[in-house]
């Protein structure tokens, strides 16, 4: 028999995405793991918790809601459980997030989302508020350049208020006008971006994330490309500045810009 959630657990629950393994740190009960393993909408459910207690009650929640072969269970701290890129979600226990995991997950101590969300996000953030869907084409065209079906996408409006979106492409066009961004410069644009690194687990590893979301700020060219760069080793002989690592972001964003 499966658990009922709570309205916090609920809410959680409709988070995660579909397709992409999901891990439950601080799994407690197991109620919220065992939700996700039986829906089968996940090919890889992992519950963890720090104590062996909750981890106990974890299994005989799972093997009551009869799918006890369908998740994985283990004992941690926190991510310590997880390998880098294990699970597509974390779902943190709420109780389980204080001061520290607070300021961490927020300024990127770890990656908690995906590339394409952080794209999406950064979008939404320079674009009015406004959320679009993830796309790969708007229209479908013969030979002849006639457009034969014409493709919609589903916008979420008020992610941020349109006097928020105007401060932030102010903030982030310094940061490629006057600051560490500057190689993403291009000639003829407004270009606003943000450098970003992310230590990746183990942290013993010495191991990050480099990335810089481009995005042209101008109304008719208004995209985002996400440049990436991953698991490089920091040392202190490192060259200061992550884009002298990288392509040169103005390079690959005049490829696709008109």
């Amino acid at each position: 028999m499966l658990p009922t959630l709570d309205a916090r657990l609920s809410a959680a629950a409709e988070l995660v995405r579909p397709g992409q393994p999901v891990a439950d740190i601080g799994c407690d009960h197991g109620k919220l793991t065992a939700v996700l393993a039986a829906s089968g909408k996940y090919p890889k459910v992992i519950g963890a918790d720090l104590r062996p207690g909750p981890l106990a009650k974890a299994a005989q929640t799972l093997e009551y809601a009869g799918c006890k072969d369908r998740a994985e269970l283990r004992l941690g701290d926190g991510l310590s459980v997880l390998s880098p890129g294990e699970a597509g979600t974390i779902m943190h226990k709420l109780d389980n997030i204080g001061e520290v995991e607070l300021a961490t997950m927020t300024f990127g101590q770890s990656f908690q989302i995906t590339p394409v969300q952080l794209a999406v996000m950064a979008s939404s953030v320079v674009n009015g508020g406004r959320r679009i869907t993830p796309h790969f084409g708007v229209a479908v065209q013969d030979q002849e350049g006639k457009i034969l079906k014409e493709f919609s996408y589903p916008v979420k409006k008020g992610i941020v208020t349109e006097k928020v979106s105007e401060q932030m492409r102010e903030i982030l066009e310094k940061v490629v006008a006057e600051g560490s961004g500057k190689k993403a410069y291009l000639e003829g644009y407004r270009i606003g971006g943000k450098t970003a690194t992310s230590q990746t687990l183990p942290r013993s590893a010495h191991k990050y994330i480099s990335s810089f979301p481009d995005i042209p700020l101008q109304e008719e060219v208004r995209r985002s490309y996400y440049n990436h760069l991953q698991s490089y080793r920091y040392t202190r002989q490192m060259p200061l500045g992550f884009h002298r690592l990288l392509p040169c972001p103005s390079a690959l964003l005049s490829q696709y810009i008109p």
